[in-house]
């Protein structure tokens, strides 16, 4: 059972919405406590500003005010195709200054690492610290394939290899 409270709690909140100096728009969203200590998340990709909402409750409980946004061509923010990984701090200053706040926390997922590694490091003045959860590393970082990434193709090349030798009954054509 759900207690009352939870329930009667919207599970996402309607989205900011800000423009950019070059028109596009940004989406972001507010959770847990309002005037708790600021930590920007970071969605993974694909993903959205919705992830937040997993963490309303506890980010509330913990004094955390979470403030997650779309970034470019994800959930409500425009796509803006021309941005590099260098623009993801001006995203993230743009959210802050809409939401009043100073300097923030960034916590990032997977694919969203990259944007918060590039935020501090553009945007260093507004980043008290930065956190990782299964980080993902930029495609353009190097010019080779990373070695777990090597093992893990030649592990899928060769089950599938394998596989499509094998004939099954249930498969085979009548």
């Amino acid at each position: 059972m759900v207690p009352e409270e939870v329930a009667d709690k919207p599970a996402v909140v309607d989205p900011s919405t800000i423009t950019l100096e070059n028109g596009d728009t940004i989406a972001y969203g507010e959770y847990g406590d309002p005037e708790g200590n600021p930590i920007v998340l970071f969605h993974g990709t694909p993903g959205s500003r919705l992830l937040g909402a997993l963490f309303d409750d506890i980010a509330a409980t913990a004094g955390v005010r979470l403030l997650t946004f779309d970034r470019p061509g994800f959930g409500q923010s425009d796509p803006c195709p021309t941005r590099s990984i260098t623009d993801a701090g001006r995203y993230v200053t743009t959210v802050l200054d809409d939401a009043e706040i100073e300097t923030t926390a960034l916590l990032a997922f997977s694919g969203g690492s990259q944007h918060a590694i590039a935020t501090a490091a553009t945007d260093d003045d507004r980043v008290a610290r930065v956190d990782i959860v299964s980080g993902a590393t930029p495609p353009a970082a190097s010019d080779a394939t990373p070695a777990m990434q090597r093992a893990l193709g030649m592990l899928a090349t060769a089950v599938f290899n394998r596989l499509k030798g094998l004939e099954s009954p249930v498969l085979r054509p009548s």
